[in-house]
């Protein structure tokens, strides 16, 4: 098995005493090298424009009382975002599109209201790409879709040959 030596700085030598005494199965050698994979990965990502995104999902406001909701967390970029309004200032959806590490396309879509006693919710959808949320989503407003289109550098102009 090839051997790599490490050299690790005094001020280190307690992270590492303890990430020894924690690991129950897997050596430090493991544990090490799962966390440099993390590492790569993550930089890897940023790299492409990519961070670590996290959204609310569920249902609060209203008569509910206490909200229903949980965090969701994905590496992704944000593609293109906006609001569109239900009735005047008062109601309305704000959405997101997101493209995903691994290149799946994201919806992030937030109906909400400002009337006291009307609930506001959250939801997601990952879809293979984005033709398929555009065919799921029939409501998103073109503006944008084109946005997203763009930032994925795909082609947003018909040519039309008259």
């Amino acid at each position: 098995m090839p051997a790599k030596t490490i050299y690790v700085r005094e001020s280190d030598l307690e992270i590492f005493d303890r990430a020894e005494a924690l690991g129950t199965s897997e050596s430090l050698s493991a544990a090490i090298a799962e966390a440099l994979r993390r590492y790569v990965a993550a930089e890897e990502a940023r790299t492409k424009g990519m961070e670590e995104v996290t959204l609310t999902v569920g249902t609060w406001g209203g008569s509910l009382g206490e909200p229903d909701t949980k965090k969701i967390r994905f590496t992704g970029r944000l593609l293109a975002d906006g609001r569109t309004y239900t009735d005047r200032d008062f109601r309305g959806v704000d959405w997101a599109i997101y493209e995903t590490k691994k290149g799946q396309i994201l919806l992030y879509r937030e109906t909400w209201s400002r009337w006291q006693g009307e609930e506001s919710a959250a939801v997601y959808r990952v879809y293979p790409s984005l033709g398929d949320l555009v065919e799921a989503n029939p409501d998103l407003p073109g503006s944008i879709l084109e946005r997203a289109r763009e930032a994925l550098g795909l082609k947003t102009v018909e040519e039309l040959d008259v």
